[in-house]
């Protein structure tokens, strides 16, 4: 996952486009280009974190509310962080702000998902929040040690992955990528598919999500990212029927994302 041809300085990259319209078409000198531009973005910035309310998904704030209140045996709160791709704040959007205590975009790191980089960027800051210091005490301060980048990325798989839920709707940025990290993961289908409506839909809904389980009721064991690359690579013929390829579909996301919702 290193290297990424995405854009991920998107703020610079639209403040860059307005001042090229305002010079070129509107005969702005440089100076007046670049103060409209970036008053525009403004402008534009906060009419769309005024604007994400209106597009929740489905009982948003009150699943949020109810992470607010789990809590360990020993009485450390869930602390939730948002990761993304684009330059969007949850923290500037009002209903939002209480639930996040951490805000992690690819603009900061300067790379874009699935790129390891972004997660161990949330991973670092998550180290020094203050309501997780005692628990990840011997990791933080072996970490603030270490100058070798590899030895320190797998410090923080080490420390992080386990206790990390990702929740994501795509399944390569998010899920495999969560994976690859030794996260736990959940992919939100819901957020990027309508809902089943007639009976029939919701009935294979049901049947696909049971699905999950072995025939002995279990949740059969989950091979690794690199299992799944190394078993690719040595098939020289795939071959599949008709319907084959959703099956294998399928069946791979259901080997990387813990729950499919």
């Amino acid at each position: 996952f290193s290297g990424s041809s995405k854009p991920v300085l998107l703020t610079q990259l639209r403040i860059d486009a307005l001042r090229d319209i305002f010079v070129r078409y509107n005969s702005f000198s440089a100076e007046e280009a670049q103060a409209a531009a970036e008053e525009a973005f403004q402008i534009w910035t906060k009419a769309r974190h005024d604007a994400i309310p209106n597009h929740f998904a489905r009982q948003v704030v009150e699943s949020l509310e109810m992470l607010r209140t789990i809590e360990s045996r020993d009485g450390h709160r869930v602390v939730i962080i948002a990761i993304t791709d684009g330059n969007s704040n949850p923290r500037n959007v009002e209903s939002l702000r209480p639930y996040f205590d951490l805000v992690v975009n690819s603009e900061q790191v300067g790379v874009a998902k699935p790129d390891a980089r972004v997660y161990l960027k949330a991973a670092e800051q998550l180290l020094e929040h203050p309501r997780l210091e005692d628990v990840f005490l011997e990791a933080m301060g072996a970490c603030k040690m270490l100058d070798d980048a590899v030895e320190k990325t797998d410090l923080l798989e080490t420390a992080i992955g386990p206790w990390w839920v990702h929740i994501g709707d795509d399944f390569m940025k998010d899920i495999v990528a969560a994976r690859d990290l030794g996260m736990r993961t959940i992919w939100s289908r819901e957020l990027v598919r309508k809902a089943p409506n007639s009976a029939e839909e919701k009935d294979l809904a049901a049947k696909q999500l049971n699905g999950r389980e072995g025939d002995n009721g279990r949740r059969t064991k989950k091979r690794s990212v690199a299992d799944l690359v190394e078993e690719l690579a040595t098939m020289k013929v795939v071959e599949m029927s008709i319907g084959a390829d959703e099956f294998l579909a399928d069946s791979i996301h259901r080997e990387f994302a813990d729950e499919i919702v």
